[in-house]
């Protein structure tokens, strides 16, 4: 049993490299992008904290709504790339090395959700703490991890879906779906049903919440929606490897 986890994780960790070599130039694109916008964006808010302390100067809104942008955008193109090469045959070239599916679908897993994630989240922390470590204590960091958790959850279900509907166009199409016109439907949907007292469109707002946990600011509910994408993303993370090592074809 050790043994068979120190090959996979061999394995694992020798397909990295190329992984990321696939997706390196779609990360570095975005931290040109991000990195820049969030020191100027942050120093600005630390002048305007010098003058008024309660001043944010809207830092908690640039981050959710402009540069988390960027972040679902890399996402989507990192797992277009991955269903692409499922689609295109690379996967045969890649599965004639001794790495097993489960080890190949994972290596693009964490190339595309967790270092995409990783490196958007150090975009903000370090160029805070070289700039002003005092903000964080008027950040909140609360909506910021609920906006990264929410593109990480859509993007392993984004996962899941491309694994077995591939091709490149079909999954940016999925991922625009999921991460920009779903969001607007829903709340379409709930502003018409909506009615005294709230009966009629709870079910529909913590379905929402569990896929768009950012969004719970703008809806009448309570509830801390986060364990409920956290579970979303572990199942579709779950389902993905199963689906990998039991139904996945590969095509030459």
């Amino acid at each position: 049993m050790r043994g068979s986890l120190r090959r996979k994780f061999r394995e694992i960790s020798i397909y990295q490299g190329y992984v990321h070599g696939i997706v390196v130039l779609s990360l570095v694109i975005t931290v040109l992008i991000i990195v820049p916008i969030h020191s100027f964006i942050l120093l600005n808010a630390s002048a305007s904290i010098r003058v008024r302390p309660t001043a944010m100067g809207g830092l908690d809104m640039f981050f959710l709504n402009f540069t988390s942008f960027f972040l679902s955008l890399t996402l989507i193109f990192a797992v277009a790339t991955y269903s692409e090469e499922l689609l295109s045959g690379g996967v045969t070239l890649a599965l004639s090395h001794p790495i097993s599916r489960t080890s190949y679908v994972l290596s693009w897993m964490l190339a595309s959700l967790v270092t995409t994630t990783l490196i958007y989240f150090l975009s903000i922390l370090i160029p805070l703490l070289i700039i002003n470590p005092s903000l964080v204590e008027a950040l909140k960091f609360r909506e910021i991890f609920l906006k990264i958790l929410e593109i990480f959850e859509l993007g392993s279900l984004l996962f899941l879906i491309s694994s077995i509907f591939r091709g490149r166009g079909k999954a940016i199409i999925v991922g625009l779906i999921l991460y920009y016109f779903l969001p607007m439907i829903s709340l379409f949907a709930i502003s018409i049903t909506l009615v005294p007292p709230h009966q009629r469109a709870t079910p529909l707002l913590r379905v929402m919440l569990a896929f768009y946990p950012s969004y719970r600011t703008m809806l009448p509910i309570n509830s801390s929606p986060w364990p409920a994408t956290v579970l979303i993303a572990l199942a579709s993370w779950g389902l993905t490897l199963l689906y990998a090592k039991y139904r996945m074809e590969v095509r030459s």
